[in-house]
């Protein structure tokens, strides 16, 4: 059975807004080290990565299932589901963040360096720990699919529910009380706030405002999808027997072609969610007056490396005419002075 071409031009825009997604959400990073906000930074570091492996991935199996790439599938592998939790805590660190500036009167430098190790140690501890659950988790090497590429092969077992996905909604739960909490705070004490941001400082109100409004998206959107594909994974439950029964034939890859998975729509599901992160985080960021100068430069750039020689031949075509006007205002003067 060949892949149909409905899907082909699906796996087509999934390819392409992957590769968007991380452009997007990777050239304001240099604005959000400036300012020192972690979440964002940790936001735009695993979005950008998964939106860049996805689209390695969907180029190098677009139409195979070969195991081309082994090395790249273990790193992919454990990187998938640290990334996943790893927007998640990010998202945490926003929610939990812009509470603490809504409630509070002032900032001192000595509470801000606080802060920021409290924010590296929320956003940076829930994907360290997957490294370790993994193994508890994960039953071979990794599977290939055609058209979406490798994967990490995880069964859907009692251990992977409670180590992994019931800490999405968690997650989720405790980010959701943050903005609540948020959201009070700037409807009882709007002036109090807008007063706490001097024009000197690195955050400003309307960037305030938009990771509020960030915040609100994944409280809206985070906790509900974790519940449905917490359902979803119930209904593939693989009943516990062991580490025995879990890691059997632990080196294989399982490789299926598009007519063997493509009523499993989990994979599918994982990409779409990375690809509307990164699209969110631009529509909440990408039109600031910071954005638009860095998207400039970087189009510049972009424009001078494709086209090296554009500006170097507008210059030959200008300067012999300036020459000749110099020549002839030159040889004017002379033979003005010896009339």
């Amino acid at each position: 059975m060949s892949i149909p071409r409905s899907w082909d031009v699906h796996q087509g825009f999934l390819t392409g807004l992957s590769l968007l997604g991380f452009i997007l959400v990777m050239i304001p990073l240099p604005w959000f080290v400036k300012a020192r906000n972690i979440g964002c930074i940790l936001y735009i570091f695993w979005v950008g990565l998964l939106c860049l492996f996805t689209f390695v991935n969907d180029v190098l199996w677009r139409d195979n299932a070969r195991n081309l790439a082994p090395v790249w599938c273990d790193i992919w592998a454990r990187l998938q589901p640290m990334g996943s939790i790893g927007i998640l805590s990010a998202g945490l660190v926003i929610a939990r963040r812009i509470s603490n500036i809504a409630t509070t009167t002032s900032l001192s430098v000595d509470s801000e360096r606080r802060e920021w190790c409290i924010d590296c140690l929320i956003g940076m501890s829930p994907p360290a720990s997957q490294i370790i659950s993994f193994y508890f988790v994960q039953g071979h090497r990794f599977n290939i699919y055609e058209g979406l590429g490798c994967y990490a092969a995880v069964p859907n077992s009692i251990l992977f529910i409670c180590l992994t996905s019931i800490w999405y909604i968690i997650i989720g739960l405790i980010s959701a009380v943050y903005c609540a909490r948020t959201l009070y705070a700037v409807f009882k004490r709007h002036q109090q706030i807008r007063d706490l941001f001097s024009p000197t400082s690195e955050v400003s109100l309307h960037q305030y405002y938009r990771l509020i409004a960030m915040a609100t998206v994944e409280m809206c959107c985070t906790t509900p999808l974790s519940i449905f594909d917490l359902v979803e994974v119930s209904r593939g439950y693989y009943p516990w027997r062991g580490f025995e029964d879990l890691h059997s034939g632990f080196d294989r890859v399982d490789q299926w072609p598009y007519e063997l998975w493509a009523t499993n729509l989990s994979n599918i599901r994982s990409q779409w969610y990375q690809i509307g992160c990164a699209f969110i985080f631009f529509a909440l960021f990408g039109f600031s007056a910071e954005a638009c100068n860095r998207y400039r430069h970087a189009f510049g750039v972009v424009t001078k490396v494709i086209f090296p020689h554009k500006r170097h031949s507008r210059g030959h075509t200008k300067q012999p005419a300036v020459d000749s006007l110099v020549f002839e205002q030159c040889h004017t003067n002379m033979s003005a002075s010896q009339v």
